[in-house]
C-alpha cells in the first residue's frame, strides 16, 4: 500500500548504531592523517564522475558491467593521481570503455566540439536509447520505484524463498545442522544466495541464522552449512534458501542433521531432499516455493549430485515501456563541472545500430574490464578494505544527490558532505568505523527512514531495562530487572552523562529532533552482548549504582495497560490501533458508530487498519496529490516532475458519530502519519499528544558492497494542503507530555487527557 514502506523501520538491528561504533567525533569528519587533500579531491572528482554516467548516460557498454563493483575498482585507480592530467588520463581508462562517447576536458580551454550525428541504419532497430527513472529503482518487482534504458531489455531483479519445516520436539536439546550445494552466476554484487534456518520455541524464536553476513555469490558448486542449537522447548524447525537479486541461482542435496552432547549424528529424514522425485513439474514435492519475480524449473544439465537441481532465473524483458511521457532530448548531453578544473560532456541519449548503442566502445577494453570487474563480484568484501569503503561512498552519495527528494527543506551542504565522508572512510580501518561513517552521511538527510545496517548489530545486547526522554531527564519506563524501577532517573552509565550519550548517538542517526531522540533513547545503553556495566540512578531521594548485563534480546517493551479493543466507563471504546487489526475492528464496528466516544491510540505504527478511517470521514477522499514520486531524466535534481497519488479513501457505513479522540506520539512515523494526516486534513478528531516523527514515503533500500544496506525514503510527501510534513509530522490538536511522577503512579496522561476532551 502507497504511503507506507516496505521494510520495517524500527528493530533491533537498527537501534544499535551508535553504540556499534564507539563513540567520538562527529559525522562532520576526523583527521585523515597521512591521506592528502588532492586524494580527497580525485575522489570527489571520480564520485561527480561516476554518478553522471551511472544513472544518465545510457550506452549499451554500460548496462554490460556492474556499477557497484566499477566504483569500488574506480577508486583504486584514480585516487594517486598525482595532479589533474594524470587523473583525467585514470578516469578516461576507467570510463571510455562504457561510456565511449563521454568527453573530459579542462575548463576555460573551450568544451569539446559536439560531434556530428553519427549514420545508423535505417532499420526499426534504430531508436533512441535513454534513462528514465521513476525515483531510483534497482529493478525490484515489488517496488514501486523503476529505473529503464529505453528501447532496452529489462531485467527485473527478484527475490525467491525455499522453505519446508520438521517437528522438532524429537531433537530438542542437539545440536542442528543445515547443508546444502548452492551455486551463483551473478549479475552484480547485490545479488545473492543464502541458506536460513529457524527454530521456534514455545516462548518465541530460537536460534536463526540466514547467511546474511555471508552471502554465496560463487559460481561453482560448493557445499554450505549452518548450526545451530534446538532448545528443549522448540516445537518446529523451518529451513531452505533465499535467493535475491539479478542472475542464476541453482541448489542441489539439502541434508539435515541432529548431535546429541555426546557427538553421535543423526540424519534428519527430507524426502525430495535433492529435487529428484516426480516428474519435472512435480519436482518440488515437500518444498514449498515462492518465487514470483522469478522463473523456477528443474534442471538436469548442472546438477551437483543426482540427476536434478532447483534452477531459479530472474526475468528479462525484451523491451522496457517507458514509465512516463517525458524523456532526455533526443540528442542532448549535459556539460558537468566535475573537479579539479575537470568538466565532462556526456550524452544523454544515443542512437544504435545492429551492434547497439553508437559509437561502440573498444571490444577488447571492455572485456578486460568487464574481466576486472567480475574478479570482484566474486571476492567476498569488507569495509575494512579502502577502496571499497570509498566505493561505498560514491554509490551512496550519488544516489542522495540525484533522486534524494527532501533537499528542497533539508538544510544541508551535500557537497560538504562527499568531502567528509571521504576523508572519514580514507581514515577508517575496521567494518565497525566505517559503519559509523556511512550512518555519519545518511543522518545529514534528516530522514527518518534513513539507517545503515549491518551483520556486526547482529552483535550486540540490550540493557534490562528501557527509558524514555520525559522532563529533560532519562527516566525508566519498563524492566526486565527488578533492581530497576519504573520511574527511575538514569543519570550515567559507566561513569558518562545520560544526556551525553543521547546527544552523542543523536549525532548519527537521521531524521527530524523528535524522531532522533525517540530512536537514541530506545538504543539507550546497547552494547555488545554479555558486557557488563554500571547505571546510575536516582530515585526519589536516593542515588543508587546498579550493575547490569547487556543480553541478546530486543529492547524491553512496555506492557499494554488495556486489550487492543476495550470498553472504558461512560460509554467509551479505546482502540489500540497498533494492535487491533482491522477485522476486530471492523466487528465491532456498530459499536463504535454508536459509542459516546472513542479514542483511537496511534503511539506507533497501524495494524493494517487505514480502513477506519472510511467510517469517520463526512465525505468521500479528494485529496490525491499528497504522495509524489519523481520522474527524473536529467541530472542533480534538475527539471522533476512527480507521479502524484493518495489513497482514495470513500465514505463508508456506519458513520462513527461519537467524539473522537487520536493519541500519538514522536513514534509515530510513515504509515502512522499517512493515517494521522486524514484526521489532520478532514478534522476527524482532536489528536492528543506530541508531534510525530515527521517522515512519510515509500522506503528505499539500498545494498552497498561489504554488507551494509542502506534504507532511505524515496518518495516526496506533503501535507494535504500541500505543505511541509518532512521533520514536522503531524501536530497534536491538544498538546500533551507524560510527567515523571505520572511513570512513577503508573498513569496513563495521554489516555487522561483524551478522556478530559470527550467529557467536555
Amino acid at each position: 500500500m502507497l504511503g507506507r514502506p516496505n521494510i520495517a523501520v524500527l528493530t533491533f538491528a537498527v537501534l544499535a548504531i551508535g553504540m556499534a561504533c564507539g563513540g567520538g567525533d562527529g559525522p562532520g569528519g576526523r583527521d585523515s592523517g597521512a591521506k592528502t587533500a588532492p586524494t580527497v579531491q580525485n575522489l570527489r572528482t571520480l564520485a561527480k564522475l561516476y554518478g553522471y554516467l551511472r544513472y544518465f548516460h545510457p550506452s549499451d557498454e554500460a548496462a554490460q558491467v556492474d556499477w557497484d563493483a566499477l566504483a569500488i575498482h574506480a577508486a583504486s585507480k584514480v585516487k594517486d593521481a598525482p595532479d589533474a592530467n594524470a587523473l583525467k588520463a585514470a578516469l578516461e581508462k576507467v570510463f571510455q570503455p562504457v561510456a565511449p562517447s563521454m568527453k573530459l576536458y579542462f575548463k576555460g580551454k573551450g568544451a569539446p566540439a559536439t560531434a556530428a550525428p553519427t549514420a545508423v541504419s535505417p532499420d526499426a532497430a534504430s531508436k533512441s536509447v535513454s534513462w528514465q527513472h521513476m525515483g531510483v529503482g534497482a529493478g525490484a518487482a515489488d517496488s514501486i520505484y523503476r529505473s529503464i534504458r529505453l528501447n532496452r531489455p529489462f531485467e527485473m531483479a527478484g527475490h525467491a524463498t525455499l522453505a519446508r519445516a520438521v517437528e522438532a520436539a524429537k531433537y530438542a536439546g542437539r545440536t542442528l545442522k543445515l547443508s546444502a550445494w548452492v551455486k551463483v552466476r551473478a549479475r552484480d554484487m547485490s545479488s545473492r544466495a543464502q541458506l536460513w534456518l529457524r527454530v521456534d520455541r514455545t516462548s518465541g524464536q530460537g536460534f536463526f541464522d540466514n547467511m546474511y553476513d555471508r552471502p554465496i555469490m560463487t559460481p561453482e558448486w560448493a557445499e554450505y552449512t549452518i548450526s545451530g542449537p534446538i532448545a528443549p522447548d522448540a516445537q518446529r524447525i523451518f529451513f531452505g534458501a533465499l535467493a535475491s537479486g539479478k542472475g542464476e541461482f541453482l541448489f542441489d542435496g539439502f541434508r539435515l542433521s541432529s548431535t546429541d552432547a555426546a557427538g553421535h549424528e543423526e540424519e534428519v529424514p527430507l524426502p525430495n531432499a535433492g529435487f529428484e522425485e516426480g516428474d519435472i513439474s512435480a519436482a518440488l514435492k515437500s518444498w514449498n516455493l515462492e518465487s514470483p519475480s522469478m522463473e523456477s524449473r528443474v534442471r538436469e544439465d548442472d546438477v551437483h549430485e543426482g540427476k536434478r537441481a532447483l534452477y531459479l532465473m530472474t526475468r528479462v524483458f525484451p523491451y522496457s515501456q517507458p514509465l512516463f511521457e517525458k524523456r532526455a532530448p533526443a540528442d542532448g548531453f549535459v556539460d558537468k563541472e566535475i573537479g579539479r578544473g575537470l568538466a565532462a560532456r556526456i550524452p544523454l541519449a544515443l542512437e544504435s545500430d545492429e551492434r547497439g548503442t553508437v559509437p561502440h566502445a573498444d571490444a577488447g577494453d571492455l572485456e578486460r574490464l568487464r574481466a576486472a570487474l567480475l574478479g570482484l563480484v566474486r571476492t567476498p568484501l569488507s569495509g575494512a578494505s579502502e577502496s571499497v569503503r570509498l566505493g561505498d561512498v560514491v554509490i551512496a552519495w550519488n544516489v542522495f544527490q540525484h533522486f534524494y527528494p527532501y533537499f528542497d527543506v533539508v538544510k544541508v551542504d551535500w557537497d560538504a558532505v562527499l568531502t567528509q565522508s571521504l576523508e572519514r572512510a580514507l581514515a577508517d580501518r575496521t567494518e565497525e568505523e566505517f559503519l559509523r561513517t556511512l550512518n555519519g552521511l545518511v543522518a545529514r538527510l534528516d530522514d527518518g527512514h534513513g539507517g545503515v545496517y549491518h551483520a556486526l548489530q547482529q552483535k550486540l545486547g540490550t540493557p534490562p531495562f528501557r527509558v524514555e526522554w520525559i522532563e529533560g531527564k532519562a527516566v525508566v519506563t519498563a524492566s526486565r530487572d527488578e533492581s530497576f524501577k519504573r520511574g527511575d532517573v538514569v543519570t550515567a552509565v559507566d561513569g558518562r552523562k545520560a544526556a551525553e550519550i543521547i546527544r552523542d548517538d543523536e549525532e548519527f542517526l537521521s531524521g527530524s529532533a523528535q524522531w532522533k531522540r525517540v530512536k537514541a533513547t530506545n538504543q539507550f545503553a546497547i552494547g555488545p552482548a554479555g558486557t557488563k556495566s554500571s547505571a546510575k540512578l536516582q530515585r526519589g531521594g536516593e542515588v543508587l549504582e546498579v550493575a547490569f548485563e547487556r543480553a541478546a534480546q530486543p529492547p524491553v517493551s512496555v506492557a499494554p495497560a488495556l486489550p487492543p479493543i476495550e470498553t472504558l466507563k461512560n460509554g467509551v471504546y479505546y482502540v489500540d490501533l497498533s494492535r487491533a487489526p482491522w477485522q476486530d475492528i471492523s466487528s465491532r464496528i456498530k459499536e463504535l458508530a454508536e459509542a459516546r466516544g472513542v479514542v483511537f491510540d496511534l503511539r506507533g505504527y497501524p495494524n493494517g487498519n487505514h480502513q477506519v478511517l472510511c467510517h469517520l470521514l463526512r465525505e468521500p477522499d479528494k485529496s490525491s496529490a499528497w504522495m509524489k514520486v519523481p520522474l527524473v531524466v536529467l541530472p542533480d535534481r534538475e527539471g522533476w516532475t512527480y507521479q502524484e497519488m493518495g489513497w482514495n479513501l470513500i465514505t463508508m457505513i456506519p458513520h462513527i458519530g461519537g467524539r473522537v479522540v487520536f493519541l500519538t506520539d514522536g513514534r509515530a512515523i510513515s504509515y502512522s502519519e499517512s493515517f494521522l494526516s486524514f484526521v489532520e486534513h478532514y478534522k476527524l478528531g482532536e489528536i492528543v499528544g506530541e508531534p510525530t516523527a515527521g517522515a512519510n514515503g515509500n522506503v528505499n533500500p539500498l545494498i552497498l558492497p561489504g554488507g551494509y544496506s542502506v534504507s532511505w525514503t524515496g518518495m516526496k510527501v506533503v501535507k494535504h494542503d500541500g505543505s511541509q510534513h518532512h521533520t514536522i509530522g503531524i501536530l497534536p490538536t491538544v498538546p500533551c507530555r507524560r510527567t515523571l511522577a505520572g511513570v512513577v503512579s503508573g498513569r496513563d496522561e495521554l489516555l487522561e487527557k483524551a478522556l478530559e476532551v470527550i467529557k467536555k
